[in-house]
């Protein structure tokens, strides 16, 4: 499959800002979504989607002096940017040392949709097509996490992803 080397993005302000690198093997990235309450409350929805990311193929995260981490929990941290508020990652060295997870919706649009087809739109205006992109491998989650808090009807759908409960 073809990926890119590198993806950006970064906060709701552009404050902070960040580059993904990936190599052969670290393409596609583990996915995942996740159902737990801090998620829900960190992210302000249902389900949040993310990336599981070696701490080394994120660069420059850390630079912007609005970056800021938030100790959520005894064992990990939450980041965000202290100017917009935009949430972003978390990372726990006691349960997954070395790695980061990045949330999908701070990636630039460009590389989850690709590049606007001019013109494509329908009579309505309001549909419009996109190329490229990688939207399909980026935010199609491999594993959901805390299966059991999934609400019937509403964030129970399968996407064909391994469910998980709190104690797995």
């Amino acid at each position: 499959m073809s990926h890119p080397t590198q993806i950006t993005g970064g906060c709701l302000c552009g404050s902070v800002r960040y580059t993904i690198s990936f190599n052969d093997p670290q393409w596609p990235p583990a996915t995942s979504n996740c159902q737990c309450t801090q998620c829900r409350k960190w992210t302000t929805t249902l389900v949040s989607h993310a990336l599981l990311l070696e701490l080394s193929q994120v660069h420059s995260l850390t630079d912007s002096p609005t970056y800021t981490e938030f100790q959520s929990s005894d064992i990990a941290a939450r980041s965000f940017c202290s100017k917009c508020g935009g949430g972003l990652a978390w990372k726990s060295e006691k349960m997954m040392p070395g790695k980061i997870i990045l949330f999908t919706g701070t990636i630039d649009e460009e590389w989850i949709m690709g590049k606007r087809k001019e013109g494509k739109e329908t009579e309505t205006g309001k549909e419009v097509e996109w190329e490229g992109g990688y939207g399909e491998v980026l935010c199609k989650p491999q594993v959901s996490l805390f299966w059991e808090k999934a609400i019937k009807g509403i964030t129970d759908f399968d996407m064909g992803q391994k469910k998980c409960l709190q104690e797995e």
